[in-house]
């Protein structure tokens, strides 16, 4: 199997990622029994199906590039778009280990009988996961330009395990009001910093 061929099944499994993470956030969505997190989530599910598409174009570039190198540089058919290095199969092993964990927990955690507090903790997970997984991703890509919208999707994930950790943080702290809780104490409460 080629790089391009790997890094292809890479995109994939991010498009798959983001997929389930939308069917996820709308089942999620219309089981939250707080009205505020049944908002985010659905919020959350619209912004997966971005993310889905952004990864399809992001993939599709990177076939058209693929495509308009591999004439010009026969033998050297990955471009500038993979990284040629020892590490890059390690990168794609790490790749698909990390994309099996995260859609094995989504489907295998949720039941639809959860609580909302356990929805939210889903969630949260989930999107930590998508980060560590974005931070792989992004060591396998040279190219600046798909390097940097993987940096704009890794701040987009941050921003999510924030608003889904507020809403966590109104449900189980109800007397705290949103001008009240910091990015840094939600965080804090995640990390079990508070009891």
């Amino acid at each position: 199997m080629t790089e391009e061929t790997n890094l292809n099944d890479v995109f994939d499994m991010a498009i798959q990622i983001e997929r389930d993470a939308g069917a996820f956030y709308a089942a999620a969505a219309d089981k939250a029994t707080f009205a505020d997190a049944g908002k985010v989530l659905h919020e959350m599910a619209v912004m997966e199906v971005e993310h889905e598409q952004i990864f399809s174009a992001l993939k599709t570039s990177h076939q058209n590039r693929i495509s308009g190198t591999a004439g010009k540089n026969a033998g050297n058919t990955a471009g500038n778009t993979a990284k040629k290095n020892s590490g890059h199969h390690e990168g794609i092993s790490t790749a698909r280990l990390l994309a099996s964990g995260i859609k094995e927990d989504l489907a295998s955690r949720f039941t639809g009988w959860e609580s909302c507090e356990q929805i939210l903790n889903l969630a949260i997970g989930f999107e930590r996961d998508t980060i560590v997984f974005l931070v792989n991703m992004k060591q396998l890509l040279v190219d600046p330009a798909d390097r940097s919208r993987i940096d704009e999707l890794i701040l987009e994930e941050m921003g999510h395990v924030i608003k889904l950790s507020s809403q966590l943080a109104k449900l189980t702290l109800p007397d705290t009001q949103d001008d009240q809780i910091s990015p840094d104490q939600i965080m804090w409460d995640q990390a079990g910093g508070m009891s």
